[in-house]
């Protein structure tokens, strides 16, 4: 089969625990795109933070580069900047899962421009998340003020204890309304329904004129599954969480081995 294009997860696909990005990495995913071979760079973070991820593997420099970001509500030309899709909350969202956090005792946070906005900037997992997708964190007090805005993702962020007890009660509670998952351990993530990274593929399917059997994905958290189990060709990690190696159509090494420099070998 000839894969036409080229999609990947960054944290424990391509990049590290040391959140580092071999040379090895960088020169199979260069040279896709020096054969004008799409690549698309899949994460839940806001596109601000994948940024660091586009440049250290030169996709501005090359036509069809594409960023991911939102689990897929939102889709960036990499080159140009030019958004191509965006899909967020409904308004008057913030000031209702505000609320919740208040009711549950839970920190908040979400994303505006190039910053992560929260209650509370002392949240070590907020810290954290801003340091690794080099944006700013912000408190503010009241999340009102954010409900003019469209916005397209909210978050809990807890002890991965706090965030199990919370799930059931509010999917249950959002049935229907909103998609609620557990990204990470300590995030609880509320987005539109329907977004996930396997249901954007199909965009760059009419977008590039591909078929489904074309696309070929890697990723290794609970969020890839959906786009794993969606590509003609899905790939799982070695070092993957169970539920995306159910759905893989291949186990490739691990991101501490450059698993992904195999797939590229073999498969391109």
């Amino acid at each position: 089969m000839s894969y036409k294009i080229f999609v990947t997860d960054i944290d424990g696909t391509i990049r590290t625990r040391d959140n580092m990005i071999s040379d090895a990495v960088v020169e199979a995913i260069v040279g896709l795109e020096e054969r004008g071979i799409p690549v698309v760079i899949a994460s839940g973070r806001a596109a601000p933070g994948l940024l660091e991820t586009a440049r250290d593997l030169h996709m501005a420099e090359y036509d069809n580069t594409f960023l991911m970001s939102f689990n897929g509500g939102t889709i960036t030309e990499c080159r140009t900047g030019k958004i191509l899709k965006n899909i967020t909350l409904p308004l008057n969202t913030a000031s209702r899962i505000w609320a919740l956090s208040k009711e549950y005792d839970v920190d908040i946070v979400t994303f505006y421009e190039d910053a992560l906005v929260t209650n509370n900037t002392d949240n070590p997992y907020f810290r954290h998340e801003a340091e690794i997708c080099t944006m700013r964190l912000i408190q503010v007090e009241d999340f009102r003020d954010y409900d003019d805005i469209p916005l397209s993702k909210i978050m809990f962020g807890a002890d991965p204890k706090r965030i199990e007890q919370l799930a059931p009660v509010m999917k249950k509670m959002f049935e229907g309304e909103f998609d609620v998952f557990i990204s990470e351990p300590q995030f609880l993530e509320f987005v539109p329904p329907g977004i996930n990274k396997g249901d954007a593929l199909a965009f760059f399917e009419d977008y590039l004129g591909i078929t489904r059997d074309e696309i070929l994905a890697c990723g290794d958290s609970g969020n890839d599954a959906p786009m794993v189990a969606y590509a003609g060709l899905g790939v799982a990690m070695d070092n993957a969480l169970p539920p995306v190696k159910e759905v893989a159509d291949y186990i490739a090494g691990s991101v501490q081995e450059d698993g992904v420099v195999d797939v590229i070998r073999k498969f391109f």
